[in-house]
């Protein structure tokens, strides 16, 4: 299983959303619309370990950024 989903929405709005889903996944099985919009954001549904597992690396991944994919705490030369 990977720590990451096939693939991580660009935008923040879509970012967030899809931590949302995913930890809604985490806990039980998505109603049809979400199921999708779910897939359209990362590309598969999850399972449910899965979608916890990816939650959490996109949540690591974001606060280690500053939501512009930079490094939130950029070495000072």
């Amino acid at each position: 299983m990977s720590n990451m989903p096939p693939k991580l929405p660009s935008a923040e709005p879509d970012l967030v959303r899809a931590m949302e889903l995913l930890g809604l996944r985490g806990q039980s099985d998505l109603e049809k619309v979400e199921r999708a919009e779910l897939k359209n954001l990362v590309g598969v549904y999850p399972t449910p370990s899965q979608a916890v597992v990816w939650r959490q690396a996109i949540k690591r991944l974001r606060d280690n950024t500053d939501g512009k994919g930079q490094p939130a705490n950029p070495v000072q030369r």
